[in-house]
Parts: structure tokens; sequence; C-alpha cells
């Protein structure tokens, strides 16, 4: 038991270090997963990676709001969603440093913006 503490404590230091994922992060990742559809470019396993993570980043925060009624569903392109999240965080760079999903979320509220109800 004693020799799995270390481990296990540098494991949590580096959880600590980087508590969320943050808005450069995501962009960085689905910078990949476009480079990945558009084919731009040749992408190592790392890069393939980020795609991924971006992928189910996007995929996951966008099925929560509206399943939550947060943003109103679309039928849009899991690629023109996260068109729609690079070209928001070019708009408003000072998103960049808060937890990505703020940015997904401002994304798809513009973007997306839900009827009023009369």
């Amino acid at each position: 038991m004693a020799d799995m503490l270390a481990p296990m404590l540098a494991i949590a230091l580096f959880a600590v270090d980087r508590p969320f994922t943050t808005g450069t992060d995501l962009v960085h990742e689905c910078k990949n997963y476009i480079a990945m559809l558009d084919n731009t470019r040749n992408l190592d396993s790392v890069d393939l990676y980020d795609a991924g993570a971006c992928y189910g980043y996007i995929d996951g925060i966008t099925a929560g709001l509206t399943s939550m009624r947060v943003a109103c569903p679309t039928d849009a392109a899991l690629g023109t969603l996260v068109r729609v999240y690079l070209v928001y965080m070019e708009k408003h760079p000072k998103t960049l440093d808060f937890a990505a999903s703020a940015g997904v979320y401002g994304a798809l509220q513009e973007a997306y913006p839900c009827p009023v109800k009369k």
C-alpha cells in the first residue's frame, strides 16, 4: 500500500495544477478537429487525440445545455458547432482564460438564441 502512495500523490498534484479545461485549451483542440475535418495538414497522434477531445467536449456540453433547455436545440452538424465556437472565441478573447464551457455556452446562445415566449 505504501508503494502506491507516491504515485497517487503525484497524480493528485497534477490534477490540482490543472483544475479545468480553459477556453485556450479547447480552442487548440478544436483547431485540430477542424484541420482533421478539412484535411488541411498532417496530424500526429497528439493532434488526433486533441481533435477527439474537442469533439467530445462540444458534443457533451451541447447535449447538456439543450437537455436543460439552456440552449435551443439545433440540427447543426458538430463540425458547424465547433466552427461557431471558434468564431465566438475570436470575437471574445477574454473568454480564453475561463472554463471552456463558458465559451461554448456563449457561442451557442449567440448563434442559436431561443425564441422569446409570449
